[in-house]
Parts: structure tokens; sequence; C-alpha cells
């Protein structure tokens, strides 16, 4: 018997993390909640391709240190949370 597996929820916040925010999460068809927020020492861009995550619906990305421009993150209408970082653009450009 095979059995699906899904993956609904990343909870990576307040983990010391570093490094940058890997592009495969971007892959996770059926995420609904994406938290990496206080990790103080994740950098770089956020990965274009998590606009590909369409069943999103909470994005916690708060006080990291990270940068670059956002990705195209309009279909996503629910909770996002990324202050205290250093984007090089808005999300309502």
């Amino acid at each position: 018997m095979t059995s699906k597996r899904h993956v609904n929820a990343t909870l990576l916040d307040n983990n010391k993390l570093s490094g940058s925010i890997p592009s495969a999460l971007g892959l996770l068809n059926t995420l609904e909640v994406l938290r990496f927020d206080n990790n103080a020492q994740l950098t770089g861009p956020v990965p274009t391709n998590l606009n590909n995550l369409t069943r999103l619906t909470e994005l916690h990305l708060a006080n990291c240190n990270l940068t670059g421009p956002l990705p195209d993150l309009t279909g996503m209408n629910e909770l996002m949370y990324m202050n205290n970082n250093s984007f090089s653009s808005s999300l309502f450009e």
C-alpha cells in the first residue's frame, strides 16, 4: 500500500539558522504555512519560486537579514510577516 505524504507546514522560526532560504521549498506545492522568522543569520534573497506555493496562507520572514528584491507574491493575500529585513523592493510596487 502506498500512501501520499504532503508537507503542510514548515516551522523553522527561532532556530538560529544561517545561510539562505532553499529554493527547493518552492517545490512543496501543498505547503500552507512557512515560518523562518527570528533567524537573524538568515541572509540573501527570498527565492523567486515561492510564488509557486499557491496554497500558502502564512509566510513569516520577519526579523531575519534577508535582502534583494521580493518575488512576485501577489497571489498570496493572507498573512505575511516580513518586517525588519533589508529588501530592495516592496510587495506593492
